[in-house]
């Protein structure tokens, strides 16, 4: 740990642990987290020897910092002040970009920061992940995110460059710390969590079926369900699109329809037999 310095394990003491971790106070999750990998680092170098048995594990026993319940899906109203603290910015906007392209296909971040312009066709709104956590995949983008990606210059290999030139952006952190802070979004809620959770219940709302809302998301499928819808892309569009949608429409701080539009036209969710193509 670069805090502590070259000092060796024994030499570590509770007082040490506690002031690293209050100073990550602002960052409950990775503070607590810090905790438990120090906890078990600390066990570990006792049962080989490197710390004495006798003294106790000096992670242990601290008072845990409260945390925001992850996977908390943001709501109309903190996605306006989200929308609007976004277009307040005037630095990044190659960042900015990268985080709305986030929530808008609910792709995971390091996913976003990794794009390249060559796995991207924007006439078919395909996206091809080579190496994504699952595996090879395709992201299907609504009208939304293309516009998004349609706003941006092709300077380079990445969809979202760093300041350097032909450098990829690195993270999305800085911004939206500052974002989420702007907007008076829960302390602590991560990035990763409000964008993927804040996706997949806008698409659960919208009664999109729950295979196609985790093909849109990169989790696994059944085989038959797979091979049902990868050979039905305008289905997976159409709900690309119904989802991105209504998350743009929130961002830009437009009230909710009284009769949304929903994946199968307000009846029950369809087959893709029964949805156009």
């Amino acid at each position: 740990v670069p805090a502590l310095g070259s000092r060796k394990v024994a030499e570590v003491t509770w007082n040490d642990l506690d002031v690293l971790h209050r100073k990550l106070a602002k960052r409950p999750y990775q503070a607590n987290r810090m905790l438990a990998l120090a906890s078990k680092a600390w066990s570990l170098a006792a049962r080989w020897g490197w710390f004495p048995r006798a003294l106790p594990n000096p992670a242990r026993d601290h008072d845990r910092h409260p945390e925001q319940r992850r996977g908390r899906a943001l709501s109309r109203e903190q996605l306006a002040r989200l929308g609007s603290a976004l277009d307040h910015e005037r630095n990044g906007l190659s960042s900015v970009a990268a985080l709305r392209f986030c929530l808008l296909t609910g792709c995971r971040p390091g996913e976003v920061l990794t794009a390249r312009w060559e796995d991207v066709d924007l006439a078919a709104r395909i996206w091809r992940l080579p190496a994504a956590k699952t595996g090879p995949r395709a992201v299907y983008m609504g009208q939304a995110a293309v516009a998004v990606l349609a706003g941006l210059a092709q300077s380079g290999p990445w969809l979202f460059g760093g300041r350097t030139d032909g450098a990829a952006l690195t993270s999305l952190r800085a911004l939206w710390e500052r974002v989420a802070v702007r907007a008076e979004l829960p302390e602590g809620l991560r990035l990763y969590d409000a964008t993927r959770h804040t996706f997949a219940t806008t698409a659960a709302e919208l009664e999109v079926p729950r295979d196609v809302r985790q093909l849109l998301m990169g989790h696994a499928v059944s085989r038959d369900a797979h091979d049902r819808y990868v050979h039905a892309i305008g289905v997976l569009l159409r709900a690309a699109d119904l989802v991105s949608g209504e998350l743009a429409s929130a961002l830009r701080g437009e009230e909710a329809p009284v009769s949304p539009l929903l994946f199968g036209g307000g009846q029950p969710a369809l087959g893709v037999a029964a949805l156009p193509q």
